[in-house]
This record gives C-alpha cells, structure tokens and sequence, in this order.
C-alpha cells in the first residue's frame, strides 16, 4: 500500500507496470494515478471504470487506502482509479477546485481598466492543462495498461472533489459541446457533499455563478447573457447525482477554517446539506425555465 507521507519529487520516475491488484502509473502529463485491477476471474473489462477524487487536502493515497480496506472493489470487482492531483501540477485552489481552466485564480483576478466584459475573468488556459481534461488522460492511459474494454467511466468526489466534479460537468461538459475537447467519455458524475457550489444562475459571477464566463468554452466568442444561458442549459443537462447527508448540517465540522463564509455562499444555505438543496433546487428551476432535461437526480443518506 502507498505511503501516506506523499510529496510530487516522488513520483517523477517511469510508471510501475501495472498486475492484478493494487498499483500505480503515471500519466504523460506526469500525474500519478493509484490503481485496483480486478483478478482476471473478477473482472469485466466492458464495466466502466470508477474514478475517486481526492479532497482539499490532495491525500489520494489516503483515499485509496481507504477504499482498499472495504473489500468493495475486489467484490465488485471494478476498476477502481484515484488521481492525484498535485500542486506542482495543479497549484492552489485555482488548479483543483477551479480545474485549472484559468490562467489566475478568478476570485482574486481584478480585470484591466481599459478590458471590456470579456476580461470580468482571467483568460483561459489550454484546454489540454485543464485538471478536467486530465481525468479522460487518466481515463484513457488505464484502460491502455490494464486491458479495459470500457467506453465510459464513473466520476466520484467528495467535498473539495464535489466541487471538481459539478465543475467539471460546466466547464468540460460545455467545452465537449462547444467542440473545444473531444466528447466526453464520463457516463455519471456522482457528487457527494460540497461545501459550496457554483450555481446555474448569472447573479453571481464564477466560480458562484456562471456570469462572466466566455463564449471560447463553447466553441465560440463574447460573453453576456445569451452564452450564459447556453451554459445553463448545458449544465443542467449534464448526467449528475448528487449525493447529499441529513445530517451534515454543522458548518464547522470537519474543519471550521475551511468553511466558505461569504455573502455568495451564505446565499446558498447555513450549511453543506442547506447548500446541497439550493443548488439541485436551482438546477431544476432553471431546466424548466429553458425547457430542456433535467439531468441531475438527488439521494438524501
């Protein structure tokens, strides 16, 4: 099992080769990836694999640790993925939560005095620099090395990984739209408990809400409220559980520094399981405002 004492200067060298149980790999971008094949007996190779994400604190390690100990994936006999996504890779905030899609973190960017509304936020990076884009990397460079016949893959993420995973059904589900990446191989998004969102609306700007957000991710130009409105629609549409507890309903826990006390995210609810409401209440308003499928569905544990 992998140390829990993880720095990104270890995992520089060549990829492990990959066997039956638990393992790792690195990716072409350099990012390592912790790795459950199935015993041959165990495993079908059409199923499609699960992909984990890791929390604020980046401990993947941890968390396939973690799974590992239940028994469940070697009883599914799934394959299970869980990148971690490192700062060197993916600095701060921006990096994960954000999925790198910007050149500077949007809550701290002040937009040039003379820039007109398209620099409300930072310009974008490369689609291929995205943390989102690096998930179907990791997609692909697992089913290349373990035999894995799928042609989908499940995204799962917890707290700071909820917060990637609704983001990535916006950014990279509207760029695969727009033609700005290939389409997208993800079946269901599964998003567990976030400590805030953003959220289907143009009140706010991102990473709150969808205002200032540029036409590129769409495969087209401007910004304003029609792009807006084609984002939402995106969005809504996305294949997205969400996962939500009843009883998380005390802001300071697991940690009080780490909660989001802000107006935007007050607006949203008191607490994680308030927050979890307000945004799938949002995005079934807004499907039905637009007329279009609400793809998102919502179990309460």
């Amino acid at each position: 099992m992998p140390s829990h004492d993880m720095e990104p200067s270890l995992y520089a060298g060549p990829a492990s080769p990959l066997q039956d149980g638990p393992g790792d790999f690195t990716c072409a971008n350099g990012m390592r990836v912790f790795c459950y094949r199935p015993p041959p007996e165990r495993f079908d190779a059409t199923f499609p694999p699960l992909i984990v994400l890791h929390g604020l604190k980046r401990n993947a390690d941890h968390y396939f640790a973690s799974l590992m100990s239940t028994g469940e994936p070697e009883r599914l006999g799934v394959l299970l993925l869980v990148p971690y996504f490192s700062e060197e890779l993916f600095p701060k905030k921006s990096g994960y939560h954000f999925g790198h899609v910007f050149t500077r973190d949007p809550e701290r960017w002040t937009p040039p005095k003379d820039g007109g509304p398209e620099s409300v936020l930072p310009p974008l990076n490369p689609a291929e620099k995205w943390a989102f884009t690096a998930v179907e990397h990791c997609f692909d460079e697992a089913c290349a090395r373990t035999g894995s016949l799928a042609k989908s893959y499940i995204l799962f993420g917890h707290s700071a990984g909820a917060q990637f995973v609704h983001r990535f059904a916006l950014c990279q589900g509207a760029a695969a739209a727009g033609g700005l990446v290939p389409a997208l191989r993800v079946q269901r998004c599964i998003c567990a408990n976030a400590g805030w969102y953003t959220m289907p609306t143009s009140k706010h700007k991102f990473p709150y809400g969808l205002q200032g957000l540029p036409g590129t991710l769409l495969g087209g130009m401007g910004c304003g409220s029609e792009v807006e409105k084609a984002l939402a629609a995106r969005f809504v549409q996305f294949p997205m559980t969400m996962l939500l507890g009843d009883a998380d309903v005390d802001p300071s826990k697991p940690r009080p520094e780490v909660w989001r006390d802000t107006p935007e995210a007050n607006e949203q609810g008191p607490h994680r399981f308030a927050r979890g409401n307000s945004f799938f209440q949002a995005g079934k308003t807004v499907a039905q405002e637009l007329g279009v499928k609400f793809g998102w569905d919502l179990h309460v544990v």
